[in-house]
């Protein structure tokens, strides 16, 4: 049985595997695949730590792969805010995570124990760890559409270049293993169109409390964002158009 754990990119940067027999790569399949990803990135950041940017460097490395460097730069303008510190460690992982869900991803439910620093993720032959808090912004990350159509966006250009053997996620351009690795036969998992939740078939419930909320920083701009907070364990959240 296979175990990955989420806890090695706490970092602000990230190294995106391609593998293949050169050290070279289309420049049509790179540059698509790692717009796809960055946006991804974006995405995800929108919804667990907004204001935040992703800047990418790309470097070669030897025979058998070639690598880009992606790095997060946090905004100055914003450093102060809620989820600041937090998701800051944790941003890379929640990405990873999100990615490797959807590759692992069956039919049968998954089974999760949910214990009190982590989460235990069980899915056919693989078992995942991974930190409580890194889990919980995974799952509100996956439930955004954009976040959906950005992996696929990654995938759909290697699954078409027949030179890719693979992708994978590392932690440094040096670094000799490559902790999270899909082959190129899994790719059409990760650009299969999965069915998004209908929130007028999902079971709801309706609860009328009194509660003060304080707005600590708000980020007004052209972006679409989300008002987003837990309320008795139950994550809350509501567009601003």
């Amino acid at each position: 049985m296979e175990e990955l754990r989420f806890t090695e990119f706490e970092g602000d940067s990230i190294v995106v595997h391609y593998g293949g027999e050169l050290s070279s790569i289309n420049v049509y399949t790179l540059t698509q695949s790692l717009e796809g990803f960055a946006d991804a990135a974006r995405a995800i950041s929108a919804v667990i730590d907004p204001g935040h940017e992703i800047e990418i460097v790309i470097e070669a490395t030897g025979p058998g792969s070639f690598r880009a460097l992606v790095r997060r730069i946090s905004n100055p303008a914003v450093l102060a805010g809620l989820f600041a510190g937090v998701a800051g460690t944790i941003f890379w992982n929640v990405v990873s995570n999100v990615i490797y869900d959807k590759y692992v991803k069956q039919d049968t439910p998954a089974v999760i124990i949910v214990n009190t620093d982590e989460v235990i993720v069980k899915n056919g032959d693989q078992t995942i760890i991974v930190p409580r808090k890194v889990f919980e912004a995974a799952e509100n990350a996956k439930k955004d559409p954009e976040v959906e159509r950005c992996i696929r966006r990654t995938f759909e250009p290697l699954q078409k270049d027949p030179k890719i053997t693979g992708f994978g996620l590392t932690t440094n351009l040096e670094a000799p293993q490559v902790p999270l690795y899909i082959p190129r036969e899994e790719f059409p998992r990760l650009t299969r169109v999965s069915a998004m939740p209908d929130v007028t078939t999902t079971t709801q419930r309706t609860n009328t409390a009194k509660a003060r909320f304080i707005i600590l920083k708000a980020w007004l701009n052209q972006a679409r964002r989300k008002w987003s907070f837990e309320w008795n364990g139950v994550p809350i959240s509501a567009s601003i158009r």
